[in-house]
């Protein structure tokens, strides 16, 4: 296969998507970290005991959606660097992957137990 001399250009919509990819994971973190605050949340607000975590889980859901929908038209661009790309891609569409058995997970525990 014969070697192109011009070098890749860089990928703005890829390193946007790896941004929102690192996003994702701080976002991941500070919400992990909240839950067991979730009785002391329950108590002040009078919200639902189900409200609360759905509420948690939202804003790293869409920094998800945004780092997958991101990484994905960056990959399609044709001569661009693809790194930062795929590491967001990836990022975002394991979280995605992960929330929605979670959300099957739950949803199957409440249908036995509830």
């Amino acid at each position: 296969m014969p070697q192109n001399d011009t070098p890749r250009r860089t990928n703005p919509l890829g390193i946007a998507a790896l941004i929102a990819g690192i996003a994702l994971v701080v976002a991941s973190i500070v919400t992990q970290a909240l839950f067991p605050a979730i009785p002391a949340i329950l108590r002040e607000s009078g919200m639902s005991y189900r409200t609360i975590p759905f509420l948690l889980s939202l804003p790293p859901m869409v920094i998800a959606l945004i780092a997958t929908v991101l990484g994905v038209i960056a990959l399609l661009l044709r001569d661009r660097a693809r790194t930062a790309a795929l590491i967001g891609t990836t990022l975002g569409a394991s979280h995605l992957v992960v929330a929605l058995f979670g959300a099957l997970g739950t949803s199957a525990v409440a249908a036995v137990f509830l």
